[in-house]
């Protein structure tokens, strides 16, 4: 019995000193930030969701996100807290800046955005913000790319190296996309 307990400990003390390994052995996960595609029909709006896994092993209370889109296609119209800043009492700050780099006030003017996202408590796994665009009212069939980059900041203001960001997400435009799907949860009285 008392060989087990020290074989306990001794794999214990591996697993707390080899990194990469979680207290219970497991891979550690790293923070990713990832900009979900989105298929839409022309002349309908665009949603882009940023989701964000967030483990305990690196808390991210900051996040600064660049969000880079085609203007000619795709107009800005509103950035949006998602559940999980939401839910980690998170702030939202925009800045719209043209192609080279300048601020700007007018959304149809802006093809870059410079989103940061201040939080009180940890950001949770989930939604983080969702951005949504209009779509240029002669836009055909095609694939978009929206490009993004972004680091996040502990609770000390210090860089989370270990954030994996996905760099695009595509906006595919096609009229053989199927009508808005129907909601998955709906009234109790008016399901049966």
């Amino acid at each position: 019995m008392r060989a087990f307990a020290y074989l306990m400990v001794a794999a214990q003390l591996f697993v707390a000193a080899t990194p990469g390994l979680t207290q219970d052995g497991a891979p550690e996960r790293a923070p990713k930030l990832e900009l979900v595609s989105a298929r839409v029909r022309p002349a309908a709006p665009v949603f882009l969701n940023a989701m964000i896994t967030n483990p305990a092993t690196a808390p991210i209370y900051v996040v600064r996100q660049s969000v880079e889109f085609p203007r000619s296609s795709l107009t800005f119209v509103l950035a949006r807290l998602g559940i999980a800043a939401n839910t980690s009492f998170a702030e939202i700050a925009v800045e719209m800046k043209d192609a080279s780099g300048n601020k700007v006030k007018e959304k149809a003017a802006a093809q870059k955005l410079e989103i940061t996202i201040t939080a009180k408590e940890p950001i949770r796994d989930g939604p983080l913000v969702e951005l949504e665009f209009r779509l240029a009212a002669d836009t055909k069939e095609q694939t978009l790319i929206v490009k993004q980059s972004a680091e996040a900041l502990d609770d000390k203001g210090k860089k989370v190296a270990s954030l994996i960001v996905t760099p695009t997400a595509e906006v595919v435009v096609s009229e053989s996309i199927g009508s808005e799907p129907r909601p998955a949860i709906g009234c109790f009285f008016f399901t049966h």
